[in-house]
């Protein structure tokens, strides 16, 4: 819906933005509009063809860049026309232009981009969209975030995407942010979505009582001790500290029993390196409650991620860059003309 409506106006948009440096103040006929417009109209076509020859198929799309790139053309002749009798003729054409290189690179990037996801084993080489990804593992960045570490080799180049993989204890739940690689070319972008594949088969639950211990691979969990909560529906809780890679953090794992219907529902609690933590049955009279552990790390385990190209996004932020210089110099010429304002009137400095 917002395509089908947002894209016949920004058509609309560039085509009177195109025919603006053609525009006369009084009367005009169609004729005084057509002629300078032909040359733009040439190139924006020639553009069109193109990039429809390059792939782009979509008739909306092709409508917008024709109707922007016209707009550019138009306004960049405007805008060097004006340069020759002083700059102060230029900024309103610079700025328009700069829309028009804004909605082509938008459109450009969308009809263009590619996304694909892969599954990463440690240590072992993918190829997707012409990229070759090495996942190298998990580690804490300089914010105490954990990030994974994935060689890429692709057409820019080498480098290395870290992209932030780390549990939020405010949501209580994983917060991801891809890496970003940038070139005047094409952006990359590597976003992580699971870890997968890392634990091996579950155990039996273990019976803690408060102040014991378990050790499952490198992360020790301690049962702190039950908080029941009575009511219709009766909650255990259980404060359980795990201790993993130098870090310590506090899981509420619950067992809810429901008085009226005699069901029970285990609510687990997730700690932040992976891994659910439950109670699967609880003794209140002793405190001691079988848990249910996050099996030990099993072979094999990757980083599921997805990888998304998008061509031509510099255009984007150079169309920006000159609608807000365009939008500058307008204010500066307005400055220079409203102080050379003959007869203006002293400011008040009563």
């Amino acid at each position: 819906y917002y395509n089908r409506v947002s894209g016949p106006l920004a058509i609309l948009l560039c085509l009177l933005l195109g025919l603006a440096p053609a525009s006369r103040w009084g009367r005009q006929g169609a004729r005084g509009l057509l002629r300078p417009s032909l040359l733009p109209l040439a190139l924006a076509a020639g553009l069109t063809g193109a990039l429809a020859a390059a792939g782009m198929r979509d008739g909306l799309q092709a409508g917008i860049v024709f109707a922007a790139a016209f707009a550019l053309a138009a306004n960049a002749v405007a805008a060097v026309r004006g340069l020759h009798g002083g700059w102060r003729a230029a900024p309103a054409a610079l700025g328009h232009a700069g829309v028009a290189l804004f909605l082509i690179g938008v459109v450009v990037s969308s009809a263009f981009g590619r996304s694909a996801g892969v599954v990463l084993p440690p240590g072992e080489e993918r190829e997707v969209l012409g990229y070759r990804l090495t996942y190298e593992g998990m580690r804490p960045g300089p914010d105490g975030r954990d990030r994974a570490r994935v060689a890429v080799t692709g057409p820019g180049g080498r480098f290395t995407a870290t992209p932030a993989l780390y549990w939020s204890e405010h949501v209580r739940g994983f917060m991801r942010s891809p890496h970003v690689e940038r070139s005047l070319a094409r952006d990359v972008y590597l976003s992580p979505l699971e870890l997968v594949g890392r634990e091996g088969s579950p155990g039996e639950p273990v019976w803690l009582a408060p102040g014991e211990a378990w050790q499952v691979g490198g992360a020790s969990y301690t049962l702190l001790g039950i908080e029941p909560e009575m009511g219709q529906v009766v909650r255990i809780v259980a404060r359980v500290e795990v201790a993993a890679g130098g870090r310590h953090e506090l899981l509420r794992p619950a067992l809810e029993l429901d008085t009226r219907t005699g069901t029970e529902r285990s609510v687990p609690d997730c700690a932040s390196g992976g891994g659910e933590v439950s109670v699967v049955a609880a003794d209140p009279m002793t405190g001691r409650v079988a848990l249910g552990l996050p099996a030990p790390e099993g072979p094999g385990g990757g980083l599921a991620v997805e990888l998304s190209t998008k061509p031509f996004i510099a255009l984007v932020w150079l169309g920006s860059l000159l609608v807000l210089a365009g939008a500058f110099l307008v204010a500066f010429r307005r400055e220079g003309e409203t102080g050379a304002a003959p007869g203006a009137p002293a400011p008040d400095t009563a």
